[in-house]
């Protein structure tokens, strides 16, 4: 689990990340994350970096086109 600190900070309200959370998140400053309220808990979600999606996309594509030979050598 991760918990926040907020904090007053002039006359804004502020949520605080420790170090080890950003790390473990790969947040930098300037990333937009959202928080929203879902079953009465508050869930809350980083947009991730594009390309990252893109190289994912094309590891799924190499699996799936792959799938017959990983299929046969875990036969063996």
């Amino acid at each position: 689990m991760i918990a926040l600190k907020l904090e007053q900070r002039g006359a804004d309200l502020v949520i605080v990340f420790d170090p080890a959370v950003c790390a473990a998140l790969s947040l930098k400053a300037g990333d937009a994350v959202r928080i929203q309220r879902a079953d009465g808990a508050l869930v809350g979600t980083v947009e991730h970096d594009m390309e990252h999606e893109a190289r994912a996309a094309r590891s799924r594509a190499f699996l799936k086109r792959h799938q017959k030979t990983f299929d046969a050598l875990a036969k063996h």
